[in-house]
């Protein structure tokens, strides 16, 4: 950070089990360089661990995440901005969306049939989500929509559930999981919104981005 010589940190999340960021703002209090905390997601002040050593501001979602931070972190009112949700800016970026046809070919679907998007959870909040593509499976035969396909996209620390099952017209996408982090990555999460008849799930942040 010296031979940087740095002028702000931007350190997050800051809260997680191993957040090694936290040493770097301990470093930046000793330089005299300012530091931020841009809130990383929904429930990260909530169901996370607190923060152990606070950045001069730290950037919250709205009114909800302000409360979250000052009742529940004992963060400073006035170290605490409303920003937005920072981690969504990228869908506001504009890209080129993949045809149907071309989506469907590459990942063995039926391009003339709908499909339902299924967003696997993590592991703690759904240990095995395999039933409930089976229930919706078998729901969708007997209401007599059997054309329906079902692509699954499973929660990144949580896609090995997937590996055994095999169903017709359902297809796990991609197969190991992912995180919009990338413009491939993005890409394919967009794509596979775009052309989704209707998204389902339990409890997972991709709500948020499908949103």
């Amino acid at each position: 950070m010296v031979s940087l010589k740095a002028d702000l940190l931007i350190a997050a999340p800051m809260n997680m089990r191993f957040s090694r960021e936290v040493e770097y703002v301990k470093a930046s209090r000793l330089l005299g360089v300012r530091s931020v905390t841009p809130i990383f997601s929904w429930d990260n002040l909530t169901t996370k661990g607190v923060m152990h050593v606070i950045t001069d501001r730290v950037l919250v979602w709205n009114r909800t995440q302000e409360y979250e931070a000052v009742v529940y972190n004992s963060i400073q009112k006035d170290s605490v901005r409303v920003t937005g949700a920072l981690l969504f800016d990228k869908w506001f970026l504009s890209r080129p969306v993949l045809s149907r046809e071309t989506f469907c070919r590459t990942y063995g679907l039926n391009s003339t049939k709908p499909f339902i998007l299924y967003l696997g959870s993590s592991r703690n909040i759904a240990h095995d989500e395999t039933w409930l593509i089976e229930n919706l499976r078998e729901a969708l035969i007997v209401g007599g929509l059997s054309h329906m396909q079902i692509v699954v996209r499973p929660h990144l620390a949580h896609f090995r559930i997937y590996e055994q099952l095999n169903m017709p017209n359902v297809f796990i996408v991609p197969k190991e999981g992912g995180l919009p982090s990338t413009k491939d990555s993005l890409q394919l999460f967009s794509d596979t919104l775009h052309h989704a008849a209707c998204v389902v799930g339990v409890n997972t942040s991709a709500m948020i981005d499908a949103v």
